[in-house]
């Protein structure tokens, strides 16, 4: 056991750095619960050149970035999210939109997470995607429930830069 997680590791020599930002969606009343719902959220900064600088680092140090941490919430009213039952958030690069990797999911929201849903990170190395300085995101949204109004929901999330 081990060697395995030896092997899938970084290294030990390894450093991170997370990297926080937010943004919203607004979800209309009425959604059906038979179709995938897709939401855009265009030209987010990523401060990708910022965080570099910040740290004395450049871009050949850079060995790779995931998501680290993600949540969506609604803190304009406290609704309870049960009618959502799945949730896939990719980042898509802002240059070319067939360049997409899932960066956080959760296949299976459970019917008592209240107003707030913790999504898991994916393994998927979004470098190439988040280096531009601008990236898009887009965020999936399945039902098993009508959404019950019009709602804003919130989405903070960050990845981990890992360099050496």
């Amino acid at each position: 056991m081990l060697l395995l997680w030896q092997l899938f590791s970084c290294g030990s020599s390894d450093q991170t750095h997370e990297v926080p930002l937010t943004t919203y969606i607004d979800v209309p009343a009425g959604l059906n619960t038979l179709e995938t719902h897709f939401f855009i959220r265009r030209n987010i900064p990523s401060f990708y050149a910022e965080n570099l600088s910040s740290y004395g680092l450049n871009d050949t140090q850079i060995l790779q970035i995931t998501g680290a941490r993600a949540k969506i919430y609604n803190k304009v009213n406290s609704y309870d999210l049960n009618f959502i039952s799945r949730i896939s958030i990719y980042a898509v690069s802002s240059l070319d939109q067939n360049e997409k990797m899932e960066m956080y999911y959760i296949d299976l929201v459970n019917f008592n997470e209240g107003d707030e849903i913790v999504l898991l990170p994916a393994t998927s190395n979004v470098k190439d995607i988040l280096d531009n300085g601008k990236f898009d995101l887009e965020i999936r949204l399945n039902f098993r429930d009508y959404p019950p109004t019009n709602m804003r929901l919130d989405i903070d999330f960050s990845y981990l830069l890992y360099f050496q």
